[in-house]
């Protein structure tokens, strides 16, 4: 049986603002100040999970400075203090309380800190790119940010939950953090919010480009094949889409019109089934449901249980001591 060893959090602290700067050219991009200040606290807490990264920075100081293009796509949200980017191309980005933002990656940009405490959520580009590539019916057409703030509170909140729900089940969880089901679909599940929030080219004025002639009955036949054979991987509606031969649009629409789901929903729904049958099999003296649902991706204990409630009229709990 192979062991996977969870991610550990990176943390460090120090009173020197130089320092600060090389942990900041370290975690974003080459930062040069202005005018370097003359003291200052600064602490970081890092995580990384393949390509995400979250981390929670406190800058006691004040300073301005210029950062070389960044190689990851980053969001900063949960801001206090002053915070203010300003990316080549783009206006002024200013975060503070709920206020969410994003610095694109391969612009240059200008940023003002000022006793600061911040969470930024870095992404890397290149698989943001085949994420977005993969989950749009225009393919070919490169992933470009048109705005770099949600399209409206709605959708800034739905991402503010999902880092949340990561934050809480997923970052401060070692078993959850050994699984590399859990990891790959956490990247998936953070990207997919951060390209539904932030208007670019893979959302707005994309037409659908038709990509196969099977028919929508043979979509979902062929799908759930792919997702029966995978259900133990991280999956996304691209890797499905593309594993029948589809545009990710015409996947949903076949799952909607002749399933009454959607895709990631019948995948849930096959990891949920997978674990009743674990349940049934295992030793309620060695195994736990805690550990189960998070050997198929559940990391939230509650949800998950709710979930199999509802799909099997009794508790998690209960069928593992049958």
């Amino acid at each position: 049986m192979t062991t996977h060893l969870a991610p550990r959090p990176f943390r460090t602290s120090s009173n020197d603002p130089e320092v600060a700067r090389q942990h900041l050219s370290e975690m974003y991009a080459d930062v040069r100040f202005a005018a370097a200040p003359e003291r200052g606290t600064f602490s970081r807490t890092t995580l990384a999970l393949g390509g995400l990264s979250m981390s929670h920075l406190t800058l006691g100081m004040r300073f301005d400075a210029h950062l070389a293009p960044l190689e990851d796509v980053v969001v900063a949200t949960r801001a206090t203090g002053r915070y203010v980017v300003r990316p080549d191309g783009y206006g002024d980005l200013r975060a503070g309380g709920a206020t969410m933002f994003m610095t694109p990656a391969g612009r240059p940009s200008h940023t003002t800190i000022d006793d600061v405490d911040l969470m930024t959520v870095s992404l890397d580009e290149r698989q943001l790119q085949e994420f977005a590539r993969s989950a749009s019916d225009t393919p070919d057409l490169p992933l470009h940010f048109h705005e770099l703030v949600p399209s409206s509170g709605d959708l800034e909140r739905y991402v503010q939950a999902v880092l949340n729900h990561v934050v809480r089940n997923v970052m401060t969880s070692e078993a959850a953090l050994e699984s590399p089901l859990v990891r790959g679909e956490t990247f998936n599940q953070v990207a997919a919010a951060v390209l539904a929030a932030f208007p670019n080219t893979t959302t707005v004025g994309g037409e659908e480009v038709p990509r196969s002639r099977w028919s929508g009955v043979s979509v979902v036949s062929r799908a759930s094949d792919f997702i029966a054979a995978h259900a133990h991987e991280p999956l996304a509606v691209g890797d499905i889409a593309d594993a029948v031969g589809v545009g990710a649009r015409s996947l949903q629409q076949a799952f909607r019109r002749h399933v009454s789901t959607t895709p990631m929903e019948y995948v849930r729904r096959v990891r949920l089934d997978r674990a009743r049958s674990d349940l049934l099999a295992a030793d309620p003296g060695t195994s736990t449901v805690s550990q189960i649902a998070l050997d198929w991706g559940f990391t939230n204990a509650g949800r998950f249980a709710r979930h199999y409630q509802r799909a099997y009229g009794e508790a998690p709990s209960a069928t593992l001591r049958r």
